[in-house]
């Protein structure tokens, strides 16, 4: 079952169950890859696997194959924020086991002209970053984006507070330059 990792190197998908009563098991796509633990963060930091096929709630195998590119490619952690345009995830990738945000729109881009608006903000960020890698250090970094049933994803750097909060605390210090 493991392959030489360690033990815990890899988050297991347990096996399909035999058919039972003529139905086919489920397809192979249906089932989410493995979470890679990343051997960075401690264990209370690692995430918790939920395979796609139990979170899917009862869907049908067609649904589960045709499995958006979140589920196949992060364990989500929950809402962190949700805005006028957008939802926020934290999620983990299960490629390099680091920690990000993923903004989705709430509504659907159905016209060319929603999507061209909403590209952008994904255009902009893109741009501040301008190849360096680094960026700016107020800016929240953005690692890429793509498009789903019409829906914008736009996987960014997971801060770890809220300008709000931030703000906060420099007014409780009376505005010092240090304090943030």
């Amino acid at each position: 079952e493991n392959s030489g990792g360690g033990d815990d190197a890899v988050f297991r998908v347990p096996a399909p169950r035999a058919p039972s009563g003529g139905r086919a098991p489920l397809p192979r796509a249906a089932q989410s890859p493995p979470c890679l633990r990343n051997p960075f963060l401690g264990s209370h930091e690692q995430p918790d696997e939920t395979p796609a096929h139990l979170r899917a709630n009862g869907a049908s195998a067609a649904a589960l194959a045709t499995m958006s590119r979140l589920r196949a490619d992060f364990v989500d952690c929950g809402i962190v924020g949700r805005g006028g345009f957008c939802k926020v995830f934290k999620v983990i990738s299960r490629l390099d086991g680091s920690m990000y945000a993923v903004k989705r729109t709430e509504r659907k881009l159905q016209t060319e002209r929603e999507r061209r608006e909403a590209l952008k903000e994904v255009q902009a960020m893109a741009g501040l970053g301008n190849g360096s890698g680094n960026g700016h250090e107020h800016v929240v970094r953005y690692f890429g984006c793509w498009m789903e049933y019409d829906h914008l994803y736009i996987q960014l750097e997971l801060c770890e507070t809220t300008l709000s909060s931030l703000f906060c605390r420099w007014i409780e210090t009376g505005g010092e330059a240090g304090a943030a």
